[in-house]
């Protein structure tokens, strides 16, 4: 069930807009961004004494700013989804990011040094991962918790007080916002240690997980639009996977159709608007790809598409220490980013049902991509459980690169990390790889949340 809200404000809480704050419309989207009229208000003043204070001077017309309260009413409900959506997609493209810099997709090549803990896997709830925002090049708990806020707010609102309220497409409303609560629940449950909501208790993933499939079974239910529908149930399947269900997950996206794809969408408009992982590992190379995925580029000799990289050629990432493996895979800051996809919703049936089931899956998979058919008789696939499941896990590293889900499939199969915990770290800041599996609790949510010791 969706939590009340608090009477108090959280970390997040506090970025957004509030009652009698004065906003600025942002053309993105049509989403709010909060403007400081402290230093209009001061040059205003300023200018009436120097005018002698002419009283209609006062009188100053500005039909750019509304109150933030005024756009919570049901006749912008669409414009609130929106927004909630933004939200989500700026989040989104930072977690690939920041997850994968710490969990082996990327290296660590920032020449900013509170970056360097996390390509070296030594976390503090005082990094940027934890403060970082959709303008900052890594952050992952601000932009999921601002997301999964404003999607909770619009939905709770379509079944509270706007209710009684005649809403064009109200059920596809409620199930886009649904999927984006439960989309930011299932990525802060793979990747944080704990987390909290609506300044709640700490939370952990477990809590997280059931939270978000809550939000998803709401949005399967309610979804009529089929784009809609099948991204609700792919993220149902997630959820219950990361939940221990598998059985469920596979059930929850049987009924994906071949092909289907939902896609963030990006440009270069501004910097929140951009896809981050083109921008960051190819255009400013602080991200280079890392030695685990280069050695993934090819199948039984056959270059593999879906890791496609480009070699160094001598070129190094921004520190000129870590070797620019580069990343084919989005072409510009305006290329679409995969959140769902059917591929994914084959996998989860594969590991649910295993055997023969999902050996065709993964073989289908293969000559999709055109590469050799595996034969589990023999084939020796490295990994800690039976050769299938082996392959599973291997299909999901390729088939999802650059797509968010790595950490999760880490922490999920318990699977050893490369390099290795206690091995040299060899470049900027030096050390050795940590021992963290994720991200910590912020300490600016510890301290501001009263309900968490």
């Amino acid at each position: 069930m969706l939590a009340a809200a608090a009477p108090t404000m959280s970390l997040v809480d506090r970025n957004l807009p509030r009652k009698g704050d004065r906003v600025m419309r942002n053309q993105s989207k049509g989403t709010a961004a909060r403007g400081n009229v402290f230093p209009a208000l001061l040059a205003i003043l300023v200018f009436v004494a120097s005018a002698g204070g002419c009283d209609q001077l006062l009188d100053v017309d500005r039909p750019g700013e509304i109150l933030a309260s005024d756009l919570q009413g049901p006749e912008n409900a669409e414009l609130l989804a929106m927004s909630a959506y933004s939200d989500f997609e700026c989040a989104f493209a930072r977690y690939i990011v920041t997850q994968g810099t710490f969990a082996e997709e990327m290296y660590t090549a920032s020449l900013g040094s509170a970056d360097w803990p996390l390509g070296q896997r030594h976390l503090t709830d005082r990094l940027p991962f934890g403060t970082g925002s959709c303008t900052t090049n890594y952050g992952l708990y601000v932009p999921l918790s601002t997301a999964r806020w404003s999607a909770d707010n619009v939905l709770t609102k379509l079944d509270g007080d706007w209710a009684g309220t005649d809403i064009p497409d109200r059920e596809n409303l409620r199930a886009r916002v649904a999927t984006v609560a439960g989309y930011s629940l299932t990525l802060m449950g793979e990747s944080m240690c704990s987390a909290a909501i609506d300044v709640g208790p700490e939370m952990f993933p477990a809590d997280l997980f059931a939270e978000a499939v809550d939000r998803l079974q709401v949005a399967v239910s309610a979804a009529t639009d089929p784009q809609i529908l099948n991204w609700a149930r792919i993220g149902l399947g997630r959820a219950l996977l990361n939940a221990g269900d598998a059985q469920a997950a596979a059930n929850a996206v049987r009924d994906v159709p071949e092909g289907f794809v939902y896609e963030t969408n990006h440009s270069n408009a501004t910097p929140v608007r951009r896809n981050h992982v083109f921008w960051t590992v190819t255009q400013a190379r602080n991200s280079p790809i890392a030695t685990a995925y280069v050695e993934r580029r090819e199948w039984e000799g056959v270059p593999d598409p879906r890791v496609p990289l480009a070699e160094p050629n001598g070129q190094m990432g921004t520190d000129a220490l870590v070797p620019f493996w580069n990343q084919l895979k989005y072409e510009d800051v305006s290329s679409p980013i995969p959140v769902a996809r059917w591929e994914e919703a084959q996998l989860i049936i594969a590991e649910a049902e295993g055997g023969e089931t999902a050996v065709g899956i993964i073989n289908d998979l293969h000559e999709r991509a055109g590469l050799p058919p595996y034969d589990p008789t023999v084939h020796s696939t490295a990994g800690p459980y039976d050769e299938i499941t082996n392959m599973i896990i291997e299909t999901r590293r390729r088939e999802f690169f650059l797509e968010s889900h790595h950490l999760g499939d880490l922490r999920r199969y318990e699977l050893e990390w490369a390099p290795a915990a206690g091995t040299s770290y060899p470049w900027t800041g030096g050390g050795t790889w940590g021992p963290d599996r994720c991200f910590p609790l912020p300490a600016a949510e510890r301290n501001s949340n009263p309900n968490i010791s």
